[in-house]
C-alpha cells in the first residue's frame, strides 16, 4: 500500500482519530501545567470535557481493536483524571501543576509517550529511485 494510501486510512479511521484526539489533549494539558500556568483553566475544562468525554468509548474500542496500550492509557486515566482535576481545583501553585503534570505523563504507556524516531541515516529510497539505481548498476555491469 503506497503511503499516501496509508495516511488517508488512518486519518479517515475513528479508532485512530480518538487515540490522537487523546494523546493531544493530554500533550497540550501537560504543556500548559508546566509552560502555561494563565491557561489553568483550559486544562481543567479539556481533561473534564474531552478527555472524560472518551475514556469509556476508548476503552471499549481499544478492547475490540486489540489495543493494549491505548487499553491502559484510558484505564490509567480513569483513575488519575478526576484526582488531578480535584488538585487542581483545590490548589492554584506552580508545584501542584507540576504534579498533576506528572501525574497526567505516568498513564501514559512507554510505547505511547516515545514514538520511533526517524533515522537521518536511513534513507527512505522511493519506487522509481529504486528503479532509477537498479538500472545505473545494471549498466555498470
Amino acid at each position: 500500500m503506497p503511503h499516501n494510501d496509508l495516511e488517508r486510512l488512518l486519518e479517515n479511521d475513528p479508532y485512530n482519530q480518538r487515540r490522537i484526539f487523546v494523546l493531544s489533549c493530554l500533550h497540550d494539558a501537560v504543556y500548559f501545567l508546566r509552560h502555561g500556568p494563565h491557561r489553568r483553566d483550559d486544562v481543567i475544562s479539556s481533561l473534564q470535557e474531552e478527555v472524560l468525554g472518551e475514556i469509556s468509548v476508548g476503552i471499549s474500542s481499544a478492547v475490540m481493536e486489540r489495543d493494549a496500550e491505548f487499553e491502559r492509557l484510558c484505564r490509567n486515566l480513569e483513575l488519575v483524571v478526576p484526582v488531578a482535576l480535584r488538585t487542581l481545583r483545590r490548589y492554584n501553585d506552580r508545584e501542584s501543576d507540576a504534579d498533576v503534570a506528572d501525574d497526567i505523563i505516568s498513564c501514559i504507556p512507554t510505547s505511547l509517550q516515545q514514538p520511533h524516531r526517524w533515522d537521518p541515516e536511513v534513507e527512505e529510497v522511493s519506487d522509481g529511485e529504486q528503479s532509477d539505481r537498479q538500472s545505473i548498476r545494471s549498466y555498470r555491469h
